[in-house]
């Protein structure tokens, strides 16, 4: 599973340019996790030995939207592309005291079940995309609540 093609559809379908400068974050790497760099289009990256990746992508907060708008094109995108939603969306804040709204999908590929959890993530001029995925044999229990943490974690500059 490639973990950035939903987001790259949703991005395109929005018409999203991602900024080229300016952004950052900040993220606590899980345990177990190393992070992987010079990364072209995350502001972070990190995996797991077992293949569970942890990642952060920006994109200008155009058209201009709420955290609502932008939940809901994700998961309408997701879905589009067979997501299946995994759960109801949780409303969540980052360390920084952003609000967002973390949604879990799981996937079939090739006979085998992964999970996808998103979480986004809306500032004035920019929405941040929190991204977890893996086969789904490897993205449970203590994982589970380290990726949780992790996503948590993130303060936004």
């Amino acid at each position: 599973m490639k973990l950035g093609t939903p987001l790259s559809i949703v991005i395109l379908a929005a018409s999203l340019l991602a900024t080229a400068c300016g952004p950052s974050v900040a993220l606590q790497a899980p345990p177990g996790f190393a992070v992987l760099p010079k990364q072209t289009e995350y502001l972070y990256r990190a995996a797991s030995a077992n293949g569970v990746v942890l990642a952060v992508r920006v994109a200008d907060n155009k058209p201009t939207g709420n955290l609502d708008f932008w939940a809901d094109v994700l998961d309408r995108q997701l879905q589009q592309v067979a997501y299946k939603p995994d759960g109801k969306p949780e409303d969540v804040k980052s360390a920084s005291g952003v609000p967002g709204r973390r949604m879990k999908y799981t996937r079939e590929n090739q006979g085998r079940t992964f999970r996808y959890w998103i979480t986004v993530f809306v500032t004035e001029s920019r929405v941040f995309f929190v991204e977890a995925g893996g086969d789904q044999d490897r993205f449970k229990g203590k994982a589970l609540e380290t990726i949780q943490k992790a996503s948590d974690s993130a303060t936004f500059g």
